[in-house]
């Protein structure tokens, strides 16, 4: 069986959560954090991201209100 990793990550500027200069990288539109995004589900969603993850069909899950 292949070893599995499935990550829940949270994005949110408020919380400063990524490192000052990556921070003005992104913000600065230098660089597109979009391609990363394989899939948006709405929030009522939520828990078909989880499922798109685990049977491999998405890479990051963006998750919206």
């Amino acid at each position: 069986m292949a070893n599995r990793h499935l990550e829940l990550g949270v994005f949110a500027p408020t919380i400063g959560c990524m490192p000052p200069a990556a921070s003005r990288l992104v913000y600065g539109g230098k660089v597109n954090l979009r391609p990363v995004i394989s899939h948006t589900v709405p929030l009522r969603e939520g828990l078909r991201a989880f499922a798109l993850i685990e049977q491999g069909e998405a890479a990051k899950v963006l998750v919206t209100p």
